[in-house]
């Protein structure tokens, strides 16, 4: 049976919605201050797609501490509002293999890895990480998203490894780490500063913790999403992170600068809470300025781009993600041409035959249709642009025309 294809205006579904339970306001997540200023804001920002019996919409802004000059979202996802805007996130989430087994190898290569370490991961998803260790090494994982828990649970039921649904801040390990890692993890977090504190709590004099994040000084690309992301609920600093930890208890002994994606990578064992302890420098707050000077330029580029194509009334996107979200909010792609109509292409099964923003989501089975062979694509990834790419090339037999935003991309 043929499949009917559906072309809708940007915005033809109306019933989409907020809620004030959604969001919480918070202090600085690093110092604890209560004033800051607006730095970056998305007003009626949509996550994924249309509903018109969950509020999938929110207003959300990052601002600036003004004692520490630390970035963070302020309000907050609530616990809520995180269940309901991110439940069709699980394929923004992960890491590639070959940066599982670089972090594995560093680990490694500091004698960290014998016979008697107890390795926990927070924020394990379903443990495929812990999976890659040695079989000796007793692995403890947790994270807050239960499907992913259940399915390794089932995956991984071996001697040595155990996973736990459950909340970070609250979390008992059954034994006590000597390693503890939290690649990617610190900057999705409302309450860093709980989580850390709680993990100190877990640990003894001699565990080591490993922290793998995203800091604004490494930050590269042209990326509509920019380093602001909407799942990062605080936007670290070298500076904000080093910070953190001596508050918490915790003392920085190295760290590593990724070469190939943005991540800082440190290694810290325990110390002496310093409670009142921060440190403001100006530098941070000139990376800040310098970073939202850059986006402003990215955002420029990517107009001009979109200005220089000839896309016609009937545009397919490739991408029901964040990233189609961002070209709404920050591009002129939808204001372009305002009786444009769209089909939007996904590879996530949970996405499909959904809409977002009254546009309908298709498999990429649909391209196979010689009725949509004229009509041009558009790449709406960062990331995952190349891949797209190549699998349109390859697997899709039209000859369709591919319309990119980026020349080169730098993923992590």
């Amino acid at each position: 049976m043929k499949q009917e294809v559906v072309w809708n205006s940007i915005d033809s579904f109306e019933e989409n919605t907020q809620s004030c339970k959604s969001l919480v306001y918070r202090n600085c997540p690093v110092c604890g201050f209560s004033k800051f200023k607006n730095l970056f804001s998305l007003d009626d920002f949509q996550f994924y797609s249309d509903s018109n019996n969950l509020p999938k919409r929110a207003n959300i802004a990052t601002v600036q501490c003004s004692r520490c000059f630390a970035n963070f979202m302020n309000p907050a996802y609530s616990d809520e509002g995180f269940q309901i805007l991110f439940s069709e996130a699980g394929k923004s989430y992960g890491s590639s293999d070959s940066h599982q087994k670089e972090q594995i190898k560093w680990i490694a290569e500091r004698d960290l890895i014998n016979n008697n370490t107890v390795l926990l991961d927070v924020g394990c998803y379903d443990g495929s990480f812990l999976s890659k260790f040695p079989e000796e090494i007793y692995k403890i994982g947790i994270d807050i998203d239960a499907v992913a828990i259940n399915k390794g649970i089932i995956e991984y039921s071996k001697n040595n490894f155990e996973l736990y649904h459950g909340s970070f801040e609250e979390f008992k390990s059954p034994k006590k780490p000597t390693i503890i890692t939290m690649h990617h993890v610190l900057e999705h977090l409302n309450n860093p500063m709980e989580v850390l504190q709680n993990l100190r709590k877990n640990s003894d004099s001699k565990t080591k913790l490993i922290v793998e994040i995203p800091v604004i000084e490494n930050y590269i690309g042209e990326d509509i999403n920019g380093f602001f992301s909407i799942q990062h609920q605080t936007h670290f600093t070298k500076l904000s992170l080093a910070n953190l930890f001596t508050i918490a208890g915790w003392k920085i002994i190295e760290i590593f600068d990724l070469i190939d994606y943005n991540g800082y990578r440190v290694l810290a064992e325990i110390t002496r809470p310093n409670e009142i302890f921060y440190e403001k420098s100006e530098i941070d707050k000139n990376h800040t300025d310098l970073y939202l000077n850059s986006y402003a330029e990215q955002i420029s580029l990517i107009n001009l781009k979109i200005d220089s194509m000839e896309l016609g009334n009937n545009i397919i996107i490739w991408g029901a993600g964040a990233h189609t979200e961002f070209l709404y909010q920050k591009s002129l792609f939808f204001k372009k041409n305002p009786n444009a109509k769209f089909i939007l292409i996904d590879s996530d099964f949970e996405k499909i035959n959904k809409s977002w923003r009254g546009i309908k989501i298709y498999s990429s089975e649909i391209l196979n249709l010689n009725e949509l062979k004229e009509f041009p694509i558009i790449i709406s990834s960062y990331g995952s642009q190349i891949e797209i790419i190549n699998f349109i090339k390859e697997k899709i037999k039209p000859s369709y025309k591919i319309f990119t935003l980026y020349s080169e991309t730098f993923p992590y």
